[in-house]
């Protein structure tokens, strides 16, 4: 089929790597990288130049005018996320924009003078598609259904995201408890975004007995009072900090929320608050006090990954500029041992803490940032070498500083010890992940073989102890490892010979495939139906090998009630090191050529 004529302008893509567009849609370069094309919906923002030394003095423009059009709700903020910090000097740097320069303008569009490839918010695409009511009074819950969830917030989500001061909201619910009617604004928006937070976190069968309702309905009052509380704050351009702490654990929420606001869009509002709050600098960290100090650092760490992890989930790069050199990571302190009226910060404690899994977590995040983000950054590129080694370092670190202290006793620590060392097992995956061609087969690399089946098994462990323990499903609900699982099945399908240790994985791939399948939200993905074809090919793969060997290896269940197996399963070393090739002896060449496109499909930077 024709490309057909695309509008006059290059892509968003060719922009960002500043080459010749063919204006064609999709265009050459985006078919020959197999990336989603996309064009402009909005006019170029282009930057005045400055022609004489009294431009220069624009520049010292005050950071509340930098966010007026974000007032505007009927135009929609254009390019919110590009939003960056003015300098004492009066120069503003933006994110990816290399050395500092005098601009008149904050919105200013990475590396280029056109808009960046992230999703806007522009008048049709405002996120909180709600009807606002008079009085957000009915959507709150009864005093008793508020206690309640304030203790599942500090039993299941308060543990793995440290984002504010306990004991201090507390206090403000217990007033809210007394008297309703006398709660201000950010209050009410960081209550509405705990009881959201809750609700999300809580098993299906919890909410049924405890609120006489399906989740589903409970997540749309509650997600519908969060959004209208928030709009009521004017978080557009809102500098106060409950009101960003609210956003932030209502956009963390909303990607494990299936009818949730698509975050993507909405990260770039957070960063640009953020930053006109001054979080990312602490250059001027005298004037705060240790208390305030502390919790705006956990806010902007958690801002921080939050747009690392959702640049990866949506394939785009993250917003924030790398490195931020000025922000400090926070303590390993328990809240108790922080209060507004001190008058220094505490020694950071050896040792588990109420802060070990978000520590945990704001480090692999800084981490995956820096070994799959390659844009929006100083930083030189890593090599793979370099990557691995890079990875070592920092396992190595945590494991010494934090995980050695976990109980595989306790659930939480359970899931923090198997989740970190997952993260890690996957970043060295990437880095190890085979070159494919459509044509000529894949170049495999040693040991990636046994990596996916690794990730495999560890993620199944996890799942069976979710089973267990349904209160931590919500945070178990993303690791589905299709890059793994398609690699295994594609191995399966191009196999030549059926052994014991390919009997192995087949029931690896067995248990992978039946625990997704039913995940609603899963099979809803469009990569499932890659996978379901890659599955059912390889059972015609397993079949044939079989008959060929006369009979049906019986092995051993290869599931471990261990968190983390001390061996793996091995295919044989000379499997490993030669390429997977689509044409062998009795295939035919139009049939795995069709199990690799369905492969790659899976795998491309779009999908994962």
């Amino acid at each position: 089929m024709p490309r057909r004529a695309a509008p006059g302008r290059s892509c968003l893509e060719c922009r960002r790597r500043k080459i010749k567009c063919d204006r064609s849609f999709p265009c050459g370069y985006c078919v020959k990288i197999r990336h989603r094309c996309q064009y402009p919906t909005l006019d170029v923002i282009k930057i005045p130049q400055s022609h004489s030394s009294t431009t220069h003095s624009t520049a010292n423009v005050h950071v509340e005018d930098t966010v007026e059009p974000l007032n505007d709700l009927d135009r929609g903020p254009a390019s919110v996320g590009q939003l960056v910090r003015l300098s004492s000097s009066g120069q503003s740097q933006a994110h990816g924009s290399g050395p500092v320069k005098p601009v008149q303008y904050v919105l200013q569009p990475s590396r280029s003078n056109h808009l960046p490839p992230h999703p806007l918010l522009t008048p049709s695409t405002f996120p909180f598609d709600i009807k606002f009511s008079a009085s957000l009074v009915d959507l709150h819950p009864s005093s008793a259904e508020v206690t309640f969830l304030w203790q599942n917030y500090l039993d299941v989500v308060d543990p793995v995201l440290k984002l504010f001061h306990i004991p201090t909201v507390q206090r403000r619910i217990m007033d809210f408890v007394r008297c309703p009617s006398d709660i201000d604004t950010p209050t009410e928006c960081l209550l509405f975004a705990i009881y959201y937070a809750t609700i999300t976190a809580m098993p299906i069968e919890t909410c049924r007995t405890n609120f006489h309702e399906d989740k589903v309905h409970l997540l749309k009052r509650y997600r519908s009072g969060v959004e209208q509380s928030l709009c009521r704050a004017n978080f557009l351009r809102s500098r106060d900090i409950t009101v960003l702490q609210a956003f932030v654990l209502y956009m963390a929420f909303a990607r494990h929320d299936p009818q949730g606001a698509n975050v993507c869009p909405l990260i770039g509002i957070a960063v640009g608050n953020a930053m006109i709050i001054g979080l990312d600098n602490e250059k001027n960290a005298h004037a705060l006090s240790p208390f305030d100090l502390e919790f705006r650092r956990r806010l902007w760490w958690q801002i921080f990954v939050l747009d690392a992890h959702i640049a990866m989930d949506h394939g785009v790069e993250p917003i924030i500029f790398d490195p931020i050199p000025d922000v400090e990571k926070p303590l390993n302190v328990n809240d108790i041992n922080l209060n507004p009226s001190m008058v220094k910060l505490p020694e950071s404690q050896q040792g588990k803490t109420e802060m070990l899994f978000t520590l945990i977590h704001l480090h692999t995040g800084e981490l995956a940032r820096r070994i799959l983000c390659t844009a929006n950054t100083q930083k030189p590129s890593l090599t793979r070498t370099e990557a691995l080694e890079m990875i070592e370092l920092v396992q190595n670190n945590m494991e010494k500083e934090y995980v050695t202290h976990c109980d595989v006793c306790i659930p939480l620590d359970f899931v923090t010890l198997v989740l970190t060392r997952l993260t890690f097992l996957k970043l060295r995956a990437t880095k190890c992940s085979p070159l494919a061609d459509a044509t000529k087969g894949i170049a495999r690399r040693p040991h990636y073989g046994n990596m996916c089946r690794d990730i495999l098994r560890q993620s199944h462990s996890l799942r069976q102890f979710g089973n267990g323990n349904p209160q931590w499903l919500w945070l178990l609900g993303q690791c589905v490892e299709w890059n793994s699982l398609a690699y295994c099945l594609l191995e399966t399908c191009l196999s030549m010979t059926w052994d014991v240790a390919r009997a192995m994985v087949w029931q690896l791939i067995e248990k992978t495939y039946n625990d997704c399948k039913m995940d609603p939200d899963v099979v809803q993905d469009r990569r499932w139906s890659r996978i379901d074809y890659l599955y059912t090919q390889a059972q015609v793969a397993k079949e044939r090998m079989q008959s060929e060997h006369g009979e049906t290896l019986l092995v051993p269940d290869p599931s471990t009630d261990q968190a983390i197996p001390a061996a793996t399963i091995s295919i044989s070393s000379s499997e490993e090191t030669e390429d997977l090739n689509l044409a062998r002896a009795g295939m035919d060449c139009s049939w795995s050529a069709s199990i690799l496109k369905h492969y790659l499909d899976i795998t491309s930077p779009e999908g994962t």
